[in-house]
């Protein structure tokens, strides 16, 4: 596949004429024929996450590496636009962008590659794209093209792994917050012990009668909750190595368990006053560190492992 996505490139960027293949989980919007930055992203993302994956099968990934530096640099020289502070929607438009678009080019390394901060474009989505109710799926300027101004669960948890990903806790809670909180609260009018497909700009369903208010792709916090804020995660392919790298984003404690193939990972944290105490059992191979950010600074922390005084982290 990305062998096929690389032999429909031109002048370094993937592109689609065919309409049949520009759709994408919006099914009643237009489709993005042409040069989108949300395929590029995904290409992109796809690229650099298989990279590992490759290498532990003993892939050579030299050709998958320069093609990914390559569309890294053809995105930002013709699809980065600095007055939006965005990644353009089309090639063919752009004076709007979308919401995932540039939600996965920051999780694929694509503005880093031009330094670039992820602050900067998520504070653009901030700015452009949240209501009261959650994010748009995409900005105002794309209505005039068709692009329908809904709210999207699931162009939101690539926000969301983007926010936390950049260690961005204001915009993570802020997500959580506004998006998937009503979803979960058992007062709302509309609240059914799941998530949701879509929703309008006034936080109801989006679909009218047909919106699905069981929707699996509207889970996107469980996954990204057990990463970062539980804080398990894979460092090389199958749990060869991992680590447990909590944000705390203001809460008090977390506790779970991770199941990989090499044995379930335990991580309960917690604050007790300004005490942290932390458990994490695991197979071996795993680093473990602080939460972050500790209410006591770790300079003015004494920290101990298993009862022995440590000096600095992470700690193995």
């Amino acid at each position: 596949m990305l062998d096929w996505a690389h032999s429909q490139t031109k002048n370094g960027l993937f592109a689609v004429e065919d309409p049949i293949f520009a759709g994408d989980w919006i099914y009643y919007n237009p489709p993005q024929i042409g040069v989108s930055s949300k395929f590029n992203a995904v290409y992109a993302y796809s690229m650099q996450q298989s990279l590992p994956m490759f290498e532990a099968a003993g892939v050579d990934t030299k050709v998958y590496r320069e093609r990914l530096s390559a569309l890294r640099s053809a995105m930002n020289s013709q699809l980065w636009d600095e007055s939006l502070g965005a990644y353009v929607m089309l090639d063919s438009l752009r004076d709007g962008f979308s919401q995932d678009a540039n939600a996965i080019a920051i999780l694929a390394g694509v503005p880093q590659a031009q330094n670039i901060t992820p602050s900067a474009i998520l504070s653009t989505l901030n700015k452009e794209l949240l209501l009261t109710a959650g994010p748009l799926a995409f900005s105002n300027a794309t209505a005039k093209a068709g692009y329908a101004q809904k709210i999207s669960p699931y162009a939101s948890a690539f926000h969301l792994r983007a926010a936390l990903q950049s260690k961005d806790a204001a915009t993570s809670m802020g997500l959580l917050r506004s998006l998937w909180a009503p979803m979960a609260d058992p007062s709302h009018a509309n609240y059914t012990n799941c998530f949701w497909e879509t929703l309008d700009p006034d936080g109801t369903p989006g679909l009218g009668l047909i919106t699905s208010l069981c929707h699996g792709w509207g889970a996107g916090p469980t996954a990204e909750l057990s990463a970062h804020v539980l804080g398990i995660q894979a460092v090389t392919a199958g749990f060869q190595e991992w680590r447990v790298r909590p944000q705390t984003l203001g809460l008090e404690w977390a506790k779970g368990r991770y199941h990989t193939v090499r044995g379930d990972v335990h991580v309960d944290w917690r604050f007790e006053k300004d005490l942290l105490r932390m458990e994490v059992d695991g197979p071996n191979g795993g680093i473990v560190y602080l939460p972050e950010p500790l209410l006591v600074p770790a300079e003015r922390s004494i920290i101990k492992v298993n009862g022995a005084m440590q000096c600095c982290t992470p700690t193995k």
